[in-house]
């Protein structure tokens, strides 16, 4: 169920796997999922993204593996990525280290839980402003925990293949991304179509965020809709 993953230098990380609406067995501790940017500390303590790649404006706060949030994603992206010199300050930091969560993401626990009371207590925190909720069970093995993500509908991270160039109105902007898994043709504004047509050559193989309903029978998914660019990750997840 939880995926052990190792940055480049072998520091180990535990990455959450996205809740299918099975009931699950036992207690299960319930956290708020605040919609910022992982950012956890290497071999050499300095700070980086799961893909193993420098965050700034950070290394100056107390955090082993952390979500940091200011405002919303993309400002919270905007502080860490940045070279050029950006406040982010302690309060922006939500520890995740399992003995060590900050206690403004506990929101209780919960025995034996099943889909109605999980998207009960999701949608509470989407009113809130949160992404929705994270679970925490430690592993029959005794050495991690189990993490779910509860959000709304199913998410996948997913490659770029290609870029489709769009048709009538759209001739001359993105039409659609293309992926080993389906074409995406929603999520977008004009001006992203724009931005993204533009950007496609030095875009292509890079890593996006998609929403969708399910997985057909053919492996691909059902009305994939664009969430965002992940340049944090560098590889699929389904």
């Amino acid at each position: 169920m939880a995926i052990l993953k190792e940055l480049d230098d072998g520091t180990e990380f535990v990455k959450a796997k996205y809740y299918e609406g099975e009931t699950l067995k036992g207690y299960w501790k319930v956290y708020r999922k605040v919609d910022g940017v992982r950012v956890m500390r290497n071999a050499a303590n300095e700070p980086v993204s799961r893909a193993g790649k420098p965050l700034y404006n950070v290394n100056h706060l107390e955090f082993k593996d952390a979500e940091v949030y200011s405002i919303n994603w993309n400002t919270s992206v905007s502080l860490v990525r940045s070279q050029t010199p950006q406040i982010v300050t302690q309060d922006m930091i939500y520890e995740l280290t399992d003995g060590n969560i900050d206690p403004r993401l506990l929101m209780g626990t919960v025995l034996h839980p099943d889909d109605l009371k999980l998207k009960g207590l999701m949608q509470l925190r989407l009113d809130q402003g949160d992404e929705g909720l994270i679970l925490r069970q430690l592993h029959k093995s005794g050495k991690f925990y189990v993490w779910l993500k509860v959000v709304p509908k199913k998410q996948a991270d997913v490659r770029i293949t290609g870029f489709k160039e769009g048709a009538g109105r759209l001739k001359g902007t993105l039409g659609s991304i293309q992926t080993k898994h389906g074409s995406v043709g929603s999520g977008f504004d004009d001006e992203l179509r724009d931005q993204l047509w533009t950007d496609r050559t030095s875009l292509m193989g890079t890593i996006i965020q998609v929403e969708y309903r399910e997985v057909t029978e053919a492996g691909k998914l059902r009305f994939p809709a664009f969430v965002r660019q992940r340049f944090d990750k560098t590889e699929e997840s389904i």
